[in-house]
């Protein structure tokens, strides 16, 4: 019987291994997913730059949705820097009031006056 208590204690050791990896991808499920996705991206870039010649107006349209994303990534970044900003100047010390405004304005110039 000494057998089976062994076995036994080998399979809950398993099962606790894999409960524990288990675990591990659920926890870091949004970074598996964006890495896989860069490398998904990267690579279906340069099959699909190798298998034929782009014309300009197909590079265009592939181009308008990259800007569009970015300016949308613009867009949801510039209020969460704001906003970070804006609490910083609140609740910093006294020489850091002095320079964020400054920051403020050159954050601004960055991202709403440059195109």
């Amino acid at each position: 019987m000494p057998h089976y208590e062994n076995v036994n204690s080998v399979d809950r050791k398993v099962k606790k291994s894999e409960n524990r990896c288990i675990t591990c991808l659920k926890t870091n499920l949004l970074v598996i997913s964006t890495f896989t996705g860069v490398v998904l991206g990267v690579i279906l870039g340069f099959v699909l730059r190798q298998t034929r010649e782009w014309t300009v107006k197909e590079m265009e349209y592939i181009g308008f949705i990259g800007q569009l994303f970015l300016q949308m990534l613009k867009s949801l970044i510039v209020p969460l820097i704001t906003s970070s900003l804006v609490s910083a100047i609140a609740c910093g010390p006294v020489t850091f009031r002095k320079y964020s405004s400054q920051s403020y304005w050159i954050l601004y110039d960055h991202y709403f006056l440059l195109p």
